[in-house]
């Protein structure tokens, strides 16, 4: 299964072909350094903003990039049963 992103989302916005295409040939992207480091900077502001926001690290972090999308919305759905927020 994929992983959304708001990447995806804004490929799906001005083509649903390129969308196609990312998922399912993404070897045919020509991706541009400005655009790797726009990601890897978006990375590193949502770093930065759960250590604003939870200096502790007492919230619960669901890391699509390490539990898999599937992963991730399963224990969120189980979460969202439970008090406090998801990160």
């Amino acid at each position: 299964m994929p992983i959304l992103s708001k990447s995806k989302l804004l490929s799906y916005r001005q083509c649903t072909k390129r969308l196609w295409l990312e998922v399912h040939r993404p070897a045919l992207a020509n991706v541009d350094p400005g655009t790797v480091q726009r990601q890897t900077d978006g990375s590193s502001v949502g770093d930065v903003a759960r250590q604003v926001y939870d200096p502790e690290g007492q919230r619960i972090l669901v890391d699509v990039r390490t539990e898999g999308a599937r992963g991730a919305l399963s224990r969120s759905l189980s979460l969202l049963n439970e008090e406090g927020p998801l990160l």
